[in-house]
């Protein structure tokens, strides 16, 4: 109810409480005590009454007012105290500005003091576009909609420094009430560093998957379940039909048609079992061939020195021991051509 309705109803609601309480009163005196007193008597007493029954109430709802806004005031000061004590850039948005923040954004942004901050947009915190190329001022009224639709917003953000410098910071914005509505509570973390250990391990990742990809031979990383997690751009010619975003089962995986049960010639069973390094030569079957691949299989350990997984190193010496077959038939053929001739016969390496 509005302020101006409710200043017309309640003297007209006092009104008509007095009215019906002065008739009441009136008889009530007329029957037991005063039987000549007149109703404009009656009246002026019950007006009396009135007066100091509605003062006493509205004196204690005055006192409640006054003691629930010194509580308020005294919750808003603490809040402004904690709000200028955190370490952390911490601000007030009000609307589609700040109205409030402490030292420690002003450090942050690199500005002289407070007024440069306050009254300000946060795009005009930010330069013209973010990183994701959404324009800062649209991004930002899109971001503080969000807090306030869903109770709280977490997200990274890039603002500019009053020296010109981008800096990634992680915004947190919650709904808060401050002076009788409702501001968003902003609490900036620079994430700067975080940032550069991230691009850190980024390259240092792209350099290891292009020394793994071009080492020669076949890489795979299998689980403790025998799934495959990863595959080296050799291992990925090989076995092109493989998507390792499935986790397929090695076993399976490798073999056509797949196997149903694991290889018994499988070292990297071994290693996932006593953490030690295996070998072996397969009898991989692919369609209508068998391929020989010889596979060193080494465990990958945790901090506290569980196998969590298995790395094989594989090379393809299908060739290789198609070549060692044909000269092993023919020292055979050999063998036997020499034994059948009579007589002595000695054979001499030219």
């Amino acid at each position: 109810m509005k302020k101006s309705n409710r200043s017309i109803i309640i003297p007209v609601v006092v009104a008509m409480v007095l009215g019906f309480l002065g008739m009441t009163f009136y008889e009530v005196l007329k029957w037991y005590s005063f039987p000549d007193l007149t109703i404009w008597q009656s009246h002026i007493i019950t007006i009396c009454a009135g007066s100091l029954l509605v003062g006493t109430t509205v004196y204690a709802f005055e006192r409640r007012h006054c003691v629930l806004m010194k509580s308020l005031n005294e919750s808003e000061e603490r809040f402004m105290h904690l709000l200028h004590a955190c370490e952390d850039a911490t601000l007030l948005l009000d609307g589609e500005a700040f109205v409030e923040c402490n030292e420690a954004a002003v450090r942050m942004l690199k500005y002289t003091s407070r007024d440069e901050v306050v009254m300000t947009h946060p795009s005009e915190l930010s330069p013209p576009t973010q990183p994701d190329g959404q324009n800062s001022f649209e991004k930002a009224n899109e971001m503080m909609k969000i807090a306030i639709e869903t109770g709280s917003h977490r997200f990274e953000w890039m603002h500019q420094k009053a020296n010109g410098e981008d800096f990634p910071v992680e915004v947190s914005l919650t709904p808060v009430s401050y002076q009788g509505k409702t501001v968003l509570h902003c609490l900036w973390r620079d994430i700067t560093e975080r940032k550069r250990i991230q691009q850190a391990l980024s390259d240092s990742e792209a350099k290891l998957r292009s020394v793994v990809d071009n080492v020669g031979v076949g890489i795979a990383l299998i689980d403790k379940d025998m799934r495959v997690q990863s595959l080296n751009r050799t291992m990925t010619e090989w076995f092109p039909s493989i998507d390792v975003r499935d986790g397929p089962i090695c076993y399976k995986a490798y073999n056509n048609p797949p196997r149903d049960t694991p290889c018994s010639y499988c070292p990297t069973i071994l290693t996932l079992a006593d953490g030690e390094v295996h070998e072996a030569v397969t009898e991989t079957p692919a369609g209508e061939e068998i391929r020989h691949y010889r596979i060193v299989s080494s465990p990958i350990l945790d901090a506290q020195g569980n196998v969590t997984a298995a790395i094989e190193m594989v090379d393809d010496i299908t060739e290789r021991k198609q070549a060692e077959e044909e000269r092993e038939r023919a020292r055979t053929f050999m063998q036997t051509v020499i034994d059948g001739v009579p007589g002595a016969l000695m054979v001499i390496n030219l």
